[in-house]
């Protein structure tokens, strides 16, 4: 004999997060794009948006704005791509700096050091 719970004792929060992503998800899906999760820096396509774990947080009402943004994937890509590219210009940079700080070059042999006796 198994008692089921009334429906005003039912958690209606996962039914609420899955409504609000499907919002998301639907806006993406109709202008061909992805959502991008500020909070996780994961990209999503619409259908792994609703299959995720990402929560939506509601204040009086409203998600909170600017967390979950819908972007071009291959723009994302570009984006991607440059700062690899800026990455990799400033540790080479950083490289050069370090090289001649330290002189990386080796020393001469021939030199021997003067003792005063």
């Amino acid at each position: 004999m198994t008692m089921d719970k009334p429906a005003w004792m039912e958690d209606r929060t996962k039914e609420r997060d899955y409504n609000a992503k499907l919002v998301y998800s639907k806006d993406a899906y109709h202008s061909g794009c992805w959502i991008y999760s500020e909070r996780t820096g994961k990209l999503y396509t619409p259908r792994e948006f609703l299959e995720s774990d990402e929560v939506i947080s509601w204040k009086r009402g409203e998600e909170e704005k600017g967390i979950f943004t819908i972007l071009d994937p291959r723009k994302f890509r570009y984006l991607i791509l440059e700062n690899v590219k800026n990455q990799t210009e400033e540790a080479i940079n950083l490289e050069k700096r370090i090289d001649e700080y330290y002189e990386m070059s080796p020393r001469p042999k021939n030199k021997k050091p003067k003792f005063n006796v």
